[in-house]
């Protein structure tokens, strides 16, 4: 999960990134996807663990979605590097 998650905030990620000082409504796909996966495995258990991905599956703003996908993408590499390590 947290490989697919990785691929779905760098797209979310690169999307904004040209408006990112945008305060526009912004959603896409990738967003959509995301908030599907967080769903099916729980958001509570995601939240604690995760809490940005949550919070860029959740943002309907360009600048928002900006800030929290690069929260995101340090999270979610901190989370490979610890599976990498006990794996």
């Amino acid at each position: 999960m947290v490989d697919r998650c990785d691929k779905l905030v760098a797209a979310i990620l690169f999307k904004a990134s040209s408006h990112r000082d945008n305060p526009a409504y912004f959603r896409c796909e990738e967003q959509i996807e995301l908030q599907a996966m967080i769903a099916g495995e729980g958001k509570v258990a995601l939240d604690a663990v995760l809490p940005a991905v949550v919070a860029v599956a959740g943002a309907g703003q360009f600048h928002i979605a900006f800030a929290e996908a690069a929260r995101a993408n340090t999270e979610l590499q901190g989370a490979m590097s610890r599976l990498a390590a006990e794996g």
